[in-house]
């Protein structure tokens, strides 16, 4: 995998932005986009929506943006600022929304772990979650890998699940001898 590098964050104004954030969103719902007088009220700063759409805007503002010949992905290294959950108020959770250029599915593990330890880190764990449906995002091929660490100095936060006995990575060779089936690594 290329080496990912920063890129400037090219999210419009806000006026730019909320209109196309509310077609988009009506278009996706109602097959129909809001007429102009509906589109100013709810761009209105008086607005029920306004001040959820003004801090939608604001945080995708701060994203810090890397991008290679394959990927772009959207990082926001506390997302408990923008409505993330973390699971105490000593521990953030990094947050790496992925996409790759061309729109495609992502299905490869192996893709997911390159792109978190070249953000983030090797030493750091990454959970994607699959949440309950009345929590689930799902409105692109688009992927989200949540990194817990200490707030204070960034240090890994082990999560409390999953294998600890050890690294067990076979390649295709020892795969085979044990009855698996493994690609190649390049």
């Amino acid at each position: 995998m290329n080496e990912f590098v920063k890129v400037p964050n090219t999210t419009p104004p806000f006026n730019e932005w909320a209109v196309n954030y509310v077609n988009s969103e009506a278009l996706a719902l109602y097959d129909t986009k809001p007429s102009k007088k509906q589109m100013e009220m709810i761009i209105d700063p008086g607005s029920d929506r306004y001040g959820s759409l003004r801090a939608a805007w604001q945080a995708t503002m701060k994203e810090d943006v890397r991008k290679n010949d394959t990927y772009r992905v959207y990082i926001d290294w506390d997302s408990a600022e923008h409505g993330g959950i973390a699971p105490n108020e000593e521990i953030k959770v990094v947050h790496l929304s992925i996409k790759r250029l061309d729109r495609d599915i992502i299905v490869d593990y192996r893709e997911f772990m390159d792109i978190k330890d070249q953000l983030v880190g090797e030493e750091y764990e990454a959970i994607m979650l699959f949440p309950a449906r009345d929590r689930e995002h799902d409105t692109s091929n688009q992927y989200h890998l949540w990194i817990p660490m200490n707030k204070a100095d960034d240090i890994p936060v082990q999560v409390p699940f999953g294998w600890d006995n050890g690294r067990h990575v076979w390649d295709e060779e020892k795969a085979l001898r044990a009855g698996a089936k493994q690609r190649p690594f390049e």
